[in-house]
């Protein structure tokens, strides 16, 4: 019978997320798309030793092996495809379905309330449109490793402590599993607390030496993976991810985390609207007591009083209850705030105990009903709920074809969210870049002004939010009056800030005044003394003002950090003529005509100057090089 029942399991994660095959890659994705994956198994070797993504020196986010080493062996045997990534998460997700079926059987043993309560659990956590993120974004492939390793660790801990032979046995998978799931997503320390009220609740904390060696094992490599995993980590949470940031005052903080508390509940219940992100402004900040905050407040402390008292009269209701809370209060943003305040993601392992009492709880209500017609309505609302949850499932897989598709889709549910907007406007930026299509590229260009326009009305505070939208007006809307106020704008909340600076320095440039220019170019070197651009322009611009000291200077450290490109000779050259020591100039012109410059004049003047000098094998290489088709 078991058997069929995971068959069925694996058919109906195929009919819920089959349609998801046909997607692309999605939002984030390039979390798991980066060189070490693309080297398939010789990549494996640097995965092991470097953190799941980093930006910069700004951002290094935690340590996830298991999930990037199987998109390197996915490389390896199918290269670069999403469908077949997209094929292995729902097989994943079946596996999911499997291991939690077996822990409602085998551990939580609910088949002895009543037979098929393990099965109608799995088949409602199955169908729930909440777990679209997870499935459908191969970037949160990690949450599908980490919920399997994470259940088989809950069922073999289990194992050890309620068998008398295999002990060792399952002592080392309860550990591998656990390793597995930590390395998987740094979420897996939830499953301590849940091995704790597992084992209280069914007796088996007894404190024998083996015990004691076990739970030791596992605390150490709690401790040792978490402190690797967060030595290094550089990930700012900002205020317009999370509005709590900074905030002091927990007559303000506490009504927003209930608020948000009361959210996941509401979601669990009545999963829409489904969005990509959330985060700042959807959960504004207020420190009244309103309906919503009350009423969450009366639930989750009901929860957990009835919790408690179910717990220790060996209820399941109270284990289920407790499972729920420890999971949920991760994210309750207190004392730590969840970037993004919330997400749907947070809810893949919480909604296994949220589900499983709401199950039980009705179960038992029409059991001490004993009435035909309550279980009818009981039997006809369940059925509407299983069929209305897989059509939203089904349908919500159709938008996550790809990042734009979801995008688009999500953001009229979106308009408060800076982060949202912000993510959607840089999105249709780079499409804008990419396609060919002038007219088309307008109008994804004009629409990612308007958000980026919108993130600024929200949170004006940001200066990358400006900068975007001003490099928009500069280079496709050719408003340059517009670009130069919003540039300047930016560097009034940070001075320093590189792009604006040199953007305003080639605005001024492009109109000759090159004292402002200069001014703006050499706040950029300051900030950035090696890109390629900012070292071109300033070289130039100190000829244009007369400073031939910096000019020497800046180009003779560009050609020391680029001596493979043509404009370190073209300036140098150009030094050197206005010096009057035109030998010298030529020998650098050379080399910037032999790294590819076919500029007219420049050529010209070369074939004058090897005539005079009486040097015909040169003179005639350039009059050559006049001849060539550009």
């Amino acid at each position: 019978m078991q058997k069929w029942i995971y068959f069925l399991l694996i058919i109906l994660s195929f009919v819920l997320y089959g349609n998801s095959i046909y997607n692309d890659y999605s939002i984030d994705d390039e979390y798991v798309l980066g060189n070490s994956v693309q080297k398939g198994i010789a990549g494996i070797p640097d995965i092991l030793t470097s953190r799941y993504g980093v930006r910069g020196d700004k951002v290094a986010l935690d340590y996830r092996p298991v999930v990037l080493t199987s998109f390197a062996l996915e490389y390896q045997f199918f290269k670069e495809s999403p469908h077949i990534s997209h094929f292995i998460n729902i097989l994943l997700y079946a596996l999911c379905l499997i291991v939690l079926y077996n822990l409602l059987t085998s551990v939580l043993n609910l088949q002895k309330i009543q037979e098929w309560l393990p099965l109608i659990i799995t088949l409602f956590y199955a169908v729930h449109p909440l777990h679209t993120e997870v499935v459908d974004s191969l970037k949160n492939r990690d949450e599908l490793f980490g919920f399997i390793s994470g259940i088989l660790f809950l069922k073999y801990a289990y194992l050890y402590f309620t068998s008398t032979e295999k002990r060792t046995k399952y002592a080392i998978y309860a550990v591998l599993f656990f390793i597995v799931t930590l390395l998987s997503k740094m979420i897996g320390i939830l499953y301590i607390p849940i091995l704790f009220l597992l084992l209280f609740y069914k007796g088996l904390l007894k404190w024998n030496k083996w015990n004691y060696l076990f739970l030791t094992v596992v605390l150490i490599v709690l401790v040792g993976i978490i402190w690797t995993i967060l030595s290094g980590v550089k990930r700012d949470t900002y205020s317009y991810e999370n509005s709590l940031i900074g905030v002091t005052d927990l007559g303000i903080i506490l009504p927003t985390c209930f608020k948000i508390a009361f959210y996941h509940l509401k979601m669990l219940v009545f999963p829409y609207p489904l969005r990509f992100y959330y985060g700042f402004n959807l959960f504004p900040l207020k420190s009244t007591f309103e309906p919503a905050v009350i009423f969450s407040i009366l639930i989750h402390v009901g929860l957990l009083i009835y919790g408690i008292r179910s717990f220790f009269k060996k209820n399941i209701l109270g284990l289920l209850i407790l499972c729920y809370l420890v999971c949920m209060f991760l994210y309750f943003n207190f004392p730590i705030p969840y970037t993004g305040m919330f997400s749907e993601r947070a809810l893949f392992l919480s909604s296994v105990w949220f589900i499983s009492a709401i199950v039980i709880i009705v179960y038992l209500l029409l059991n001490k009903l004993q009435s035909k017609i309550a279980m009818q309505v009981v039997y006809v609302t369940a059925f509407i709920v299983l069929l209305t949850y897989s059509y939203q499932t089904i349908q919500r897989n159709f938008y996550w074809k790809n990042t734009l598709s979801l995008l688009s889709r999500d953001m009229p549910n979106l308009e408060n969210s800076v982060a949202a907007n912000y993510i959607y406007a840089t999105n249709l930026n780079k499409e804008s870049r990419k396609t060919n299509d002038s007219i088309y590229s307008l109008e994804l260009a004009t629409a990612a002004a308007k958000h980026y326009q919108k993130a600024i009305d929200l949170y004006p505070y940001y200066p990358d939010y400006f900068y975007q939208l001003a490099r928009i007006n500069r280079y496709k809307f050719n408003d340059i009056d517009k670009a130069e106020k919003l540039f300047k704008n930016m560097l009034e909340a940070d001075p320093n800030y590189v792009g604006a600076n040199f953007e305003l320095g080639k605005i001024y440039y492009e109109r000759r005044d090159f004292n402002n220019s200069y001014s703006y170019f050499k706040k950029a070197y300051n900030s950035n003394p090696s890109d390629s651009l900012t070292l071109f322009y300033l070289a130039q611009n100190a000829l244009s003002v007369g400073d031939l000291n910096t000019s020497y200077k800046i180009n003779t450290e560009f050609l020391q950090l680029y001596p493979n490109i043509k404009y370190p000779y073209l300036n140098l050259g150009v030094y050197y003529s206005t010096i009057m020591k035109d030998d010298s100039a030529v020998i650098y012109f050379e080399k910037g005509i032999a790294l590819g410059d076919r500029n007219h004049d420049l050529i010209k003047n070369m074939v004058i100057y090897f005539d005079k000098k009486g040097n015909k094998e040169k003179a005639n290489y350039y009059q050559n090089l006049l001849q060539e088709k550009p």
